[in-house]
């Protein structure tokens, strides 16, 4: 969740909680957004964990606007040559491992492509269009919200991509006795900027570690990087995901690029917020006794997160005019 607490502007109170939720929650607000951002347990991922986050979610916040899933995934090295560090905005997710088994053998996908919400796909052509007027903003961002946070850095580390068929020989997760005339030759970049690709991603409960496999799935489904949350949220949010590239799903990935592709991927978020528009929505205030021990004030300014709180015993009083609330879900590790 460090990523996420770093691109707050404001962090809010917290507030009571349905009796049956057992997620955490950061409140706060990018610019005008107010953000709901929960985040998966520690050790737990996978379409069903990712889905019973959201379910508590959209249950104890019911003025969810949109939902942005934030996080690490990995990349497939092809045409568009995505580098670690990269972006990638899923135009359409694909569950991947959701299929049958055909005579002869092989997995016949049988899943449909999911799509995030219409709002979100305007505010990525908007942004992407801006983009190329202007140019990103993402380095400083980086720069701005993680100049404390040394872990979150560019790794110091060679970016290596090896041959598909080429497995990982080492016990350890460093590649120093791989064979580096296996490594495929990219050209060298002018910067090292991440970039922002744009394409259909897969997603499903399994980690992937093998190149071939990768390589296989890809051309199926049409797919530049794999992940494994996605799915599971589409059907209760159809949320948009923003994944920066830690590996490239193969035997030789590793966890070092894990922090800085997670604040990559945050900061396209951050940036994302700037152009989508701001919603009003009118809703009655609600009334808050002991124990929840909230101030009128603080109350108007978390409106959208409380609203409809089992907490919250309901007395009418003046309507008021709040900002509609974000989500955002975030994962790190995996």
């Amino acid at each position: 969740m460090a990523a996420a607490h770093a691109m707050l502007d404001e962090i809010h109170e917290t507030l009571p909680m349905h009796v049956d939720d057992s997620n955490a929650y950061i409140l706060g607000n990018i610019k005008q957004h107010n953000i709901v951002v929960a985040c998966l347990p520690e050790g737990r991922y996978g379409l069903n964990n990712a889905a019973n986050v959201l379910t508590h979610l959209v249950r104890t916040f019911s003025s969810i606007r949109a939902g942005l899933m934030v996080g690490i995934g990995g990349g497939v090295p092809s045409k568009t040559d995505i580098r670690l560090g990269d972006i990638v905005v899923g135009t359409r997710v694909m569950q991947y491992d959701l299929g049958k088994i055909v005579g002869d053998g092989q997995m016949q996908h049988t899943a449909i492509p999911k799509i995030s919400q219409q709002l979100l796909g305007t505010a990525v052509s908007s942004l992407r269009a801006r983009h190329e007027r202007e140019g990103s903003r993402i380095l400083s961002i980086l720069r701005e919200k993680f100049k404390e946070h040394s872990e979150y850095r560019r790794p110091a580390s060679a970016d290596c991509l090896f041959l598909s068929t080429y497995d990982h020989v080492s016990q350890t997760s460093a590649c120093d006795e791989c064979d580096h005339s296996k490594l495929v030759r990219r050209r060298i970049r002018e910067t090292d900027d991440p970039l922002i690709h744009y394409g259909a991603i897969a997603s499903g409960n399994q980690v992937m570690r093998s190149g071939t496999q990768r390589d296989s799935i890809a051309r199926q489904l049409d797919v530049i990087c794999f992940e494994m949350e996605a799915a599971g949220l589409m059907d209760i949010l159809p949320c948009l995901p923003i994944r920066g590239i830690c590996d490239y799903l193969d035997s030789h990935k590793n966890k070092e690029w894990q922090r800085y592709a997670a604040a990559a991927a945050a900061s396209y978020a951050r940036e994302l917020l700037t152009v989508l528009p701001v919603a009003e929505a009118r809703v009655k205030a609600t009334y808050m006794p002991n124990p929840c021990k909230l101030s009128l004030v603080v109350l108007r300014s978390c409106l959208d997160y409380c609203g409809s709180h089992p907490a919250c015993r309901s007395r009418s009083i003046e309507p008021a005019t709040v900002k509609s609330c974000l989500l955002g879900i975030w994962n790190c590790t995996r």
